[in-house]
C-alpha cells in the first residue's frame, strides 16, 4: 500500500493546480473568444425562412438570401426536385420564399427545403 499511497501524494497536487485552472476560467470567462469570421454559422436543427433567388451550380443547387449572408447549399429531397424543375424550365431570375431546416457539416450550413414558394421573376440586369 506505501506506493499507491505515493501515487496518491503525486496526484493530488496536480488535482488541485486542475481545480484551480477551472475554477479561474469560470471566475474570468475564460481565454478571449476566437476571432469571429465574417459570417456566424447559423445552428443546426433551427428552422429558417428567408426570400431570395436559387440557382443551379452543376448538380447542386444553391440559395442566396436577399438580406445578404453566406449562400446554402440546398440538399436533395422532393421540394428542391419541384423548385429544380422549374427553373430548368423557365428564363430569368426568380425570387423564392423558402422554409427549411438547417444543417451543419465541416463548417457549413446547408438547408434542406420544407417550403419553397416562387414570388416572382427579378427583371434582368440593364432592364427598367
Amino acid at each position: 500500500m506505501p506506493a499507491r499511497a505515493n501515487l496518491l501524494a503525486g496526484l493530488l497536487p496536480m488535482a488541485l493546480w486542475a481545480a484551480t485552472c477551472v475554477l479561474a476560467h469560470h471566475l474570468i470567462g475564460g481565454p478571449p473568444a476566437p476571432q469571429a469570421s465574417a459570417q456566424q454559422r447559423m445552428r443546426e436543427g433551427e428552422v429558417v425562412e428567408f426570400v431570395g433567388t436559387l440557382e443551379l451550380s452543376g448538380d447542386r443547387a444553391v440559395f442566396h438570401p436577399q438580406e445578404g449572408g453566406e449562400p446554402l447549399r440546398l440538399l436533395e429531397n422532393l421540394a428542391l426536385e419541384r423548385v429544380t424543375r422549374v427553373l430548368s424550365e423557365s428564363h430569368g431570375e426568380h425570387q423564392w420564399q423558402v422554409r427549411g431546416e438547417l444543417t451543419e457539416y465541416r463548417g457549413a450550413n446547408y438547408l434542406l427545403l420544407l417550403k419553397a414558394v416562387q414570388r416572382g421573376v427579378l427583371p434582368a440586369a440593364g432592364k427598367p
